[in-house]
């Protein structure tokens, strides 16, 4: 609970700082477009966890993998 708190407590510090020093332009913050999904690559690891679960063959596994794209 402790370092709960203090992580906390850190960000609420950090916070502002940053805010700060973005304003003064002594960081940069940029958006990349080019960034991977994450949510899409994590549904994709879970079907290809199922898929190793449920198909003991890895051939298998590739055809319904290039079925679901």
């Amino acid at each position: 609970m402790i370092v709960s708190f203090l992580a906390i407590l850190v960000g609420l510090i950090m916070q502002p700082c940053l805010v700060y020093c973005d304003k003064k332009k002594r960081l940069s913050f940029s958006v990349n477009s080019d960034l991977v999904e994450l949510q899409t690559n994590y549904h994709q690891c879970i079907l290809v966890h199922i898929l190793s679960i449920l198909l003991s063959n890895e051939e298998d596994i590739w055809k319904a993998l290039k079925a679901y794209k």
